[in-house]
C-alpha cells in the first residue's frame, strides 16, 4: 500500500495538474518553496495543516479530499472525486463525465453536456440496457423510435435503450443532463 505522504502527494499533483496550475504558481500563494511543495508532491515531506488548507483553497476543494487516503482497491471503489473525472466521450458537442466508478459496471452515470447546435447524429442508435435521465439545465429534443419529445429543465426520461434513439441540444445556451445508463435489463420492466 502506497504510504501516507505519497498517497497526498499524487492527489494534490493530480488535482494542480487537472486544475492547470504550476508548481511555482501554488507555491507563491502558499508562501512556500516549489522545493518543498515538489517534494510535498512526492511524497517527501509533509505539509502543514495550515499549508494544507491553503493549498486546497486555491485547488478549489477542501482539506478534506486530500486526507481521506485510505481509498479501496479499484475494484472497491464506491467514491469518485470531483478531480478524479476525465471525460468519456467528446463528440460533435457532447461531453459525457462517468460519475460512477467503474466504466465497465453494468450501471453508469454520467453528467452530458450538450454545446449549442449539438447532436448524437442524424441516425438512430439502439443498443442493450435502459437508460434514464434529468435535465438540469436548457432543454433536449429526444427522439425515441418515431416520437420526438421535447425535454426541459427539471423533465426526466426512462426508456429501453434497444429502441432506436438520438438526442440532441434543443437550447440556445448549454444543456446539462444527469444520465443513467444500465447494461442489465430487470425481468420485471415493462
Amino acid at each position: 500500500m502506497e504510504n501516507l505522504d505519497g498517497a497526498l502527494g499524487r492527489r494534490l499533483r493530480e488535482r494542480r495538474k487537472s486544475r492547470g496550475l504550476s508548481l511555482q504558481q501554488i507555491a507563491d500563494q502558499v508562501g512556500i518553496s516549489v522545493g518543498h511543495l515538489s517534494q510535498i508532491e512526492r511524497g517527501m515531506s509533509s505539509p502543514s495543516v495550515r499549508d494544507l488548507i491553503r493549498i486546497a483553497e486555491i485547488l478549489q476543494t477542501s482539506a478534506g479530499e486530500f486526507l481521506d487516503l485510505f481509498e479501496e482497491p479499484s475494484r472497491d471503489r464506491i467514491v469518485v472525486r470531483h478531480a478524479q473525472r476525465p471525460p468519456v466521450a467528446l463528440k460533435n458537442g457532447i461531453t459525457k463525465l462517468l460519475l460512477t466508478p467503474h466504466e465497465e459496471a453494468p450501471l453508469k452515470m454520467f453528467m452530458v453536456t450538450l454545446a449549442p447546435g449539438s447532436t448524437t447524429g442524424d441516425e438512430l442508435y439502439a443498443h442493450e440496457g435502459i437508460e434514464a435521465g434529468l435535465v438540469l439545465e436548457g432543454r433536449i429534443r429526444l427522439i425515441v423510435e418515431h416520437r420526438e419529445m421535447l425535454v426541459g429543465q427539471g423533465d426526466s426520461f426512462r426508456f429501453t435503450s434497444d429502441r432506436p434513439h438520438r438526442f440532441m441540444n434543443a437550447h440556445d445556451g448549454e444543456s446539462q443532463v444527469l444520465w443513467v445508463n444500465c447494461s442489465m435489463l430487470p425481468v420485471h420492466l415493462v
